[in-house]
């Protein structure tokens, strides 16, 4: 397989508690490496801020274009995982991320 799924995961300045639209850039670029390690023979990681509540906080792309769930199950498929396990492992990593984010600073 040689296109990588891009995940865009868009993250919410609120769960860096109530000051943090202040660093939640920070953290992105602080996290963006520890997702990046995630299936990366297949899977090309992105996390940036989600200011635009309107935008999904999970978005996933191939070659630019946005896929939908259907889509994207079926891509997932090929790599024996699911929307389900992408969307654990998010939640996971985005936990044990904050932690050390916040140990770090």
């Amino acid at each position: 397989m040689t296109k990588k799924l891009t995940i865009l995961v868009r993250v919410e300045p609120g769960c860096l508690g109530p000051t943090g639209k202040d660093y939640v850039e920070d953290f992105c670029a602080f996290a963006n490496p520890v997702f990046s390690r995630i299936r990366q023979q297949a899977l090309d990681w992105q996390l940036v801020p989600r200011y635009d509540k309107s935008l999904d906080e999970v978005e996933l792309q191939l070659e630019g274009r946005k896929l939908s769930n259907e889509q994207a199950e079926k891509y997932l498929s090929l790599l024996d995982t699911s929307l389900s396990e992408i969307s654990e492992d998010i939640g996971n990593k985005l936990s044990i991320c904050i932690d050390k984010f916040f140990e770090a600073n």
